[in-house]
């Protein structure tokens, strides 16, 4: 597990573990700054849950980062073409206003079950060819997910203005700046620049509402091999539950 690290006031806090708990969260910088690093090491962090209370929506245009996941059991979609995209997460919207019509109906204020998180592997690519499709259902989860129980992780290796556009920019507010090519890029994630000095590999800035000015955290490296482990224990966990689900259906 990740330890915990001391921000600049003092205080104590697993950072990644904070990144999952967030309501959504940008990840951007520029190609080779480790943005597959960070999202393999938040998806294998999100994989201590239990596929009874988590899930996860993967879109992967590149089709390499996010497949090695989509045979999980906590994997509920998975989708690499642009048709297929934009279907996923019209699903994700559909599912999260399925969610708040049963909070209404039982008169809750929260969804009481799974939480739902939908990461977008270079959703820059999307934006870039069609955003008049993508945007208005990324803007909407993001509106409305929090009550719902729906993260989004979006990530991306082009924090322009077309890509992190003002209605993505006001709706998801933490964000984790890794290094970038220019000042201008960093304050597109983050508000002010910096990012554009950090090392290559290692380290990043990440923001929050709840702290004033972003926190300089190291971004751990997940290893192959520890991931595979994670992935076979739970392919392990879903053929056990197939085989008695199989036991079940033939009485």
């Amino acid at each position: 597990m990740p330890k915990k690290w001391v921000t600049p006031a003092g205080e104590y806090f697993n950072h990644i573990e904070h990144m999952t708990k967030q309501t959504h969260l940008l990840i951007a910088g520029c190609s080779g700054s480790g943005k597959s690093v960070l999202i393999n090491t938040l998806i294998y962090h999100l994989l201590y849950e239990s596929p009874a209370t988590l899930e996860m929506l993967l879109i992967d245009p590149k089709r390499v980062e996010l497949s090695p996941y989509k045979k999980l059991p906590h994997c509920v979609g998975y989708a690499s073409e642009h048709n297929a995209i934009i279907k996923l997460l019209q699903s994700a919207v559909d599912t999260m206003e399925s969610r708040y019509k049963q909070m209404e109906r039982q008169g809750l204020r929260t969804y009481d079950g799974k939480d739902l998180y939908i990461i977008f592997d270079e959703f820059g690519d999307l934006m870039t060819t069609s955003k008049k499709e993508v945007e208005p259902l990324i803007i909407r989860l993001a509106q409305l997910g929090r009550a719902a129980h729906i993260h989004l992780i979006l990530a991306t290796q082009n924090p322009s203005r077309q890509t992190i556009t003002a209605g993505i920019k006001v709706n998801i507010v933490s964000s984790v700046a890794l290094r970038c090519r220019e000042p201008i890029e960093s304050r597109m994630i983050l508000g002010v620049k910096g990012a554009e000095l950090l090392p290559r590999y290692g380290h990043g800035y990440y923001f929050t509402p709840e702290h004033s000015t972003p926190q300089l955290v190291p971004i751990p490296f997940t290893s192959d091999e520890d991931i595979k482990q994670r992935i076979k224990h739970w392919e392990a966990q879903n053929r056990k539950l197939n085989s008695i689900l199989s036991l079940f259906t033939r009485r």
